[in-house]
């Protein structure tokens, strides 16, 4: 057992400094975003903690809503990632992914107010990331 290696993130290609870095301009982005928000008082908890708290009948109740059911939507771009890399320009991308999530709620008659932070990619590029997300605040 003692000739096995230590596992890290390091090791498997994760770079937790540059992770940090980009999360605390995450963070800018979204507060700027979030700030021009009627219901930005709605939301608890945000980013950094493992999930996200929305009070949603508080919204509610700011849209005139006496009764109301959350409708949730977790979409993908599929293939656009492809054109995307050959552009080198990647907050179209976000752009993409938050109409694509606000379309699929939409049509079922119910507003978009909150866009979940789960974002996934075979390896961690921080400009790449971060043109993503400016995209999603850009379309907030």
């Amino acid at each position: 057992m003692s000739g096995k290696k230590k596992l890290t993130y390091a090791a498997a290609g994760v770079d937790v400094d540059v992770y940090e870095e980009a999360k605390d301009e995450f963070a800018k982005i979204i507060a700027a975003s979030n700030a021009k928000s009627p219901f930005a008082d709605c939301v608890v908890a945000g980013l950094g903690t493992f999930g996200s708290i929305f009070d949603t009948k508080k919204a509610a109740a700011k849209l005139g809503f006496s009764n109301y059911a959350d409708v949730e939507s977790v979409d993908s771009v599929g293939t656009k990632i492809s054109v995307a890399v050959a552009m080198d320009r990647y907050d179209t991308i976000g752009l993409d992914m938050l109409g694509h999530s606000c379309n699929d709620i939409l049509v079922q008659g119910a507003i978009p107010l909150v866009f979940g932070d789960y974002l996934a990619f075979s390896k961690f590029d921080k400009r790449m990331v971060i043109d993503v997300i400016k995209g999603v605040a850009q379309g907030c």
